[in-house]
């Protein structure tokens, strides 16, 4: 994802930057930067960002609206601590994993077409995918 795109899922979800930086493991100052120029980041603070970015975008725009019949849910976004929580709870329940080993994570589209996201994050189509164990 660019810079561009997850400063626009962030505005767009009205997720507090401070919430995201927090749940990235990075600086405030950092974060700023990223979006004025990714480049000047280091990479494993780039991935965190974005990987928190695609977390919270699927707890806010995928998981939530499931639950919001018939009452609308949203998480409180400045309780850091409780997304932390939320957020490891929904990397658990999309673990996959194989004779006990995780091999990757799979969303519910993903179970229905058969494919998965390994742990190098590349979606792959697999036969693994269809008879992998869910804990």
């Amino acid at each position: 994802m660019s810079a561009k795109l997850i400063k626009q899922t962030i505005e767009s979800l009205k997720i507090p930057k401070t919430t995201v930086a927090e749940l990235a493991s990075v600086s405030y100052p950092n974060l700023s930067a990223y979006f004025r120029d990714p480049l000047k980041v280091s990479a494993a603070k780039r991935a965190r960002i974005e990987s928190t970015v695609g977390e919270l975008h699927h707890l806010l725009a995928e998981v939530f609206p499931r639950l919001q019949q018939p009452i609308p849910i949203k998480p409180d976004l400045r309780d850091v601590e409780g997304l932390k929580k939320l957020l490891d709870y929904l990397r658990n329940a999309n673990r996959l994993t194989v004779n006990g080993k995780v091999i990757g994570y799979q969303t519910p589209q993903q179970r229905l077409r058969g494919t998965y996201t390994p742990l190098g994050h590349v979606e792959q189509n697999s036969a693994i995918a269809q008879t992998a164990n869910h804990d």
